[in-house]
């Protein structure tokens, strides 16, 4: 400190005053309604417009949303004029959003082996690409988009014809459905001869996005992927069926089974007997089937014990999509 003894005029320096710092403009967060996306948690942080638009999707129409529809244009808006990062949390209506499901029975899900008849008078026969878990009495949904509008009906199953791969229907199908747009799906699946469930799909999120999500199955006994949005893995029930009676003698290369629905040719089977003493056998292709299966090559065993069973390694692969069965509203 200077010492002011004598009378004058003094000047002493003091620092400048400091300016306020800017807040910077390149980090914002947004709350509000949103195609699709995460709901629970943090917000997400997103750091490109692209990277919007595949967590959250697009924009949205004026109906329902009106007013609440905006949120996509801020984002783009604020990356448009230099923003770097943006905080998203969406917003539903914890009431009525729900995830958009689908729902198999047994895994089944096919497609037409050939269009239908051009004629609504020969529509009660169809030939699919899989007959299994099909018997008389299941019932069958045909779903198509034809004309804009998705076309759906059920029907039962009458009587089936493994060597042609068709089904005989109680009704004739009133629309001409096609190979490459339509699905087929057992319905009901607390019906008698519909098996039970065993594949129940997802979608990632709530809304009405998940609507228009397509999936391919691929029917194995084993873990199966789903090709969808979905983050979905199931294992289909493995298949084991009893012989009828005490199972066939030795060097049989057939047997008589009282459910062979569950079957198709192609499928690789093996046989157990419950006795540790017996030799492993190889694996057996089925090759033909009605009431009783066939396979290439005889057996070495004799499966005469009250425990021997058939059980299916692998199934024949189809495939089908279609849009999820449920519509949901975020």
């Amino acid at each position: 400190m200077p010492d002011y003894l004598h009378p004058g005029v003094y000047i002493e320096e003091q620092p400048a005053p400091q300016t306020i710092e800017g807040v910077s403009t390149s980090t914002a967060g947004f709350v509000g309604a949103t195609q699709k996306g995460p709901t629970e948690g943090l917000p997400r942080l997103i750091t490109s417009f692209l990277d919007f638009l595949r967590v959250y999707g697009t924009y949205l129409p004026e109906e329902p949303w009106k007013n609440t529809r905006y949120l996509a244009y801020a984002v783009e808006g604020f990356f448009n004029n230099g923003g770097q990062r943006v905080y998203i949390k969406r917003v539903v209506d914890s009431t009525n959003a729900k995830e958009a499901t689908l729902t198999l029975n047994d895994g089944f899900v096919t497609r037409l082996a050939e269009d239908t008849s051009s004629q609504q008078t020969g529509r009660s026969i169809v030939k699919l690409m899989s007959l299994r878990g099909i018997s008389v009495n299941s019932q069958l949904r045909f779903t198509e988009r034809i004309a804009g509008q998705d076309e759906s009906q059920v029907r039962t199953v009458n009587a089936y014809d493994a060597r042609q791969n068709s089904v005989t229907l109680d009704l004739p199908l009133a629309w001409q459905y096609t190979v490459a747009g339509c699905q087929v799906t057992l319905e009901n699946v607390n019906a008698p001869n519909n098996g039970e469930l065993s594949l129940d799909i997802t979608a990632s999120s709530e809304g009405k996005w998940g609507d228009s999500l397509e999936i391919t199955i691929n029917d194995a006994v084993g873990t199966v992927s789903i090709a969808a949005a979905a983050p979905v893995k199931t294992t289909l029930r493995a298949l084991e069926l009893e012989f009828a009676g005490n199972g066939p003698p030795n060097q049989e290369i057939s047997t008589t089974l009282a459910d062979v629905s569950r079957l198709e040719v192609g499928d690789k089977v093996e046989f157990s007997t419950g006795d540790a003493s017996l030799q492993n056998e190889p694996p057996r292709t089925i090759t033909g089937i009605e009431r009783t299966i066939e396979w290439e090559s005889a057996l070495a065993n004799d499966y005469s014990g009250p425990s021997s069973t058939i059980h299916l390694l692998k199934a024949l692969e189809f495939a089908g999509n279609g849009p999820n069965q449920e519509a949901s509203t975020a």
